[in-house]
């Protein structure tokens, strides 16, 4: 029946070949062709056991061939025409042959379906480990797109830092010029209004104070220098005033001087004419 059905057939102990033809059967429970349990094969090579004096049992229409096998009860039935102990003999053999091979087919099953399941398991390992390697290939292509992102936005910090910083610059100088400006055009109390002001609203309000301060420095030297340079000019004006008079009245003399001289030499002119 399909109950009785195997997909590995059975080999004779002695010569390793598949069952096929005439079968006989020992009381070990293993069966051999008729033709290799000979009288000088002492033991059963199967399970060592002895066979001296052991009896046989032949199995009538028992096929291991790839042909389907019968039933028991049809093996059973084909050995009605030996003796009755030999036909008992024979079901019982044939009987444990039938289960054996159910029991085979009962063990064989889980290990298929454990191989099976093993091999779709180291397929399913296989497939992770597949995505394992693509997924590092993916992280290390980000990682390096990373660093460079960040490499690219510590740059773009920098580079707005350093424009901030130019644009504080140009503010606090800007405001520096204008308050310099409304101090020589308008009055001094705009002028502080307007320097609260940006005060107030520029981010480091110390950095214009200190430009205040320097250009507050600046006029304070510019100033000093230039009452200096107009002492230094008051000085030289007065000096050059007292030389000027001074040589105003040596002139004077000297012309003083002159003019009595023409008159004595004009005086001695006129004797020398009288006296000749």
């Amino acid at each position: 029946s399909g109950s009785d059905e195997v997909c590995l057939r059975p080999s004779c102990p002695a010569c390793k070949k598949p069952l096929s033809g005439a079968l006989v059967a020992t009381k070990c429970g293993h069966v051999f062709h008729r033709e290799c349990l000979t009288p000088d094969l002492l033991r059963c090579p199967k399970c060592d056991r002895s066979l001296l004096k052991e009896r046989t049992v032949d199995l009538y229409g028992v096929s291991f061939d790839e042909a389907p096998e019968l039933s028991s009860s049809d093996l059973a039935g084909s050995s009605a025409d030996g003796n009755e102990c030999d036909a008992e003999e024979t079901r019982r053999a044939i009987t444990e042959i039938c289960s054996l091979k159910a029991r085979l087919r009962e063990r064989k099953k889980p290990s298929e379906e454990t191989r099976a399941k093993a091999e779709e398991a180291l397929k399913d390992a296989d497939r992770q480990r597949d995505k394992l390697k693509m997924a590092e290939r993916t992280a290390a292509r980000r990682g390096g797109e990373r660093q460079q992102l960040q490499s690219e936005l510590a740059k773009l910090r920098q580079d707005h830092a350093a424009l901030a910083e130019q644009m504080d610059q140009i503010r606090q100088r800007g405001t520096v010029l204008e308050y310099s400006d409304m101090l020589r055009s308008r009055s001094e109390k705009e002028a502080f209004g307007f320097l609260s002001k940006m005060v107030s609203v520029v981010p480091a309000p110390w950095k214009i104070l200190v430009e205040v301060a320097r250009l507050r420095d600046d006029y304070r030297a510019r100033l000093d220098a230039w009452q200096k340079e107009d002492a230094q000019a008051a000085r030289q004006e007065r000096d050059q005033r007292a030389q000027l008079h001074e040589r105003s009245r040596k002139i004077t003399e000297l012309e003083r001087g002159l003019e009595r001289l023409r008159g004595a030499s004009g005086r001695a002119e006129k004797r020398r004419r009288v006296e000749l």
